[in-house]
Parts: C-alpha cells; sequence; structure tokens
C-alpha cells in the first residue's frame, strides 16, 4: 500500500510540475523597442591599473549595444554616467589628467566620447571636484557638472530613471 501511494505521489508530481515551472518562467522576447529606457549609472570604482579603460565604462558600453542589437535606437535610450570618488578623474580633460598623473594619458577618454556619440549623458559631482580641489575648468566638454552625486541620482529617478551601479553590470 505504501509503494502505490509513494508511487501516485510520482505521478501527479510528475504531471503537475511543468505546469508549476511554465507558470513561474518570465517569458522575455527582448527590449521593447517603442519603449524610452532610462538609465542612471553610478560608477564609483576606479580601475586596479591606472591605465586600463574603466571596466565600469565598458558594463555601459555593454549595455548600450545590449539595447542596439534588439533594436532599441538613440532616440529610446536615455543613459546618464554619474561620476564621483575614485572616477572623479575620468571626466578631466587630456592635459589636466596627464599633468595629474605625471605624464599618463586618460584611457578613457575615446570611449567616453564614443558613449556621448551614441547618446550617453555623463556628469561629474561638483563636491567630488571641490574635494579634489579640481576646477570645472578642468573638464572634458562634454561633461556635465551636477552639485552632488546623491542630488543628481535623486532627481533622475524622480524623472523616471532607474538607478543601477556598474560593478552590478561587471559582475553579470
Amino acid at each position: 500500500m505504501k509503494r502505490k501511494t509513494i508511487a501516485v505521489a510520482l505521478i501527479c508530481m510528475m504531471t503537475t510540475l511543468p505546469a508549476l515551472v511554465e507558470a513561474r518562467s518570465v517569458k522575455m522576447e527582448g527590449p521593447d523597442q517603442s519603449t524610452t529606457y532610462k538609465v542612471v549609472f553610478d560608477l564609483n570604482s576606479a580601475p586596479s591599473v591606472l591605465d586600463e579603460v574603466d571596466p565600469g565604462l565598458q558594463a555601459v558600453a555593454d549595455l548600450l549595444a545590449q539595447y542596439a542589437s534588439h533594436g532599441v535606437n538613440t532616440s529610446h535610450r536615455r543613459f546618464v554616467v554619474v561620476l564621483h570618488a575614485a572616477t572623479t578623474d575620468l571626466a578631466l580633460d587630456a592635459a589636466f589628467y596627464e599633468r595629474l598623473h605625471t605624464g599618463r594619458a586618460n584611457r578613457n577618454i575615446a570611449m567616453m566620447r564614443d558613449l556621448v556619440a551614441k547618446g550617453v549623458r555623463f556628469v561629474v559631482s561638483q563636491q567630488s571636484l571641490a574635494i579634489r580641489s579640481i576646477s570645472p575648468d578642468a573638464i572634458q566638454r562634454f561633461v556635465r557638472i551636477g552639485p552632488t552625486a546623491n542630488l543628481v541620482f535623486i532627481d533622475l529617478e524622480a524623472e523616471g530613471y532607474v538607478f543601477t551601479t556598474t560593478t552590478s553590470l561587471v559582475k553579470e
């Protein structure tokens, strides 16, 4: 009798399990080409080696490429990268960066310009500039200045932007 009960229970589980899995599965065809995706990225961890491209910038570029590969064009992507804390130097123009880093070139400028050409905006925290005694004149022309990183995040979230860290994208 005990074996019959177990057999019946197993048969019931085998017939209902696919339905349970199906009910819990998320079906995703890909991003909707008519939706405008608004994302603000917290870029605050510098690369471990000064001469490398920041992995957070690469993560933003990769996500941008993913949306583009699904047909989401520039007019439907609003990406903002906030530079502050350890990434403040990424906002510096080439000459000031080289003076600050004993002749080393900013390896991130080319990627940042490419991202700007694809619709990405960059904002640097005025607070981070002030802490490092950096003049706004030393900032690349395509980088905007916001009061603090937190205020930029909160303002953009109030406009419907989704906040994410580039760290979470790098580890994915």
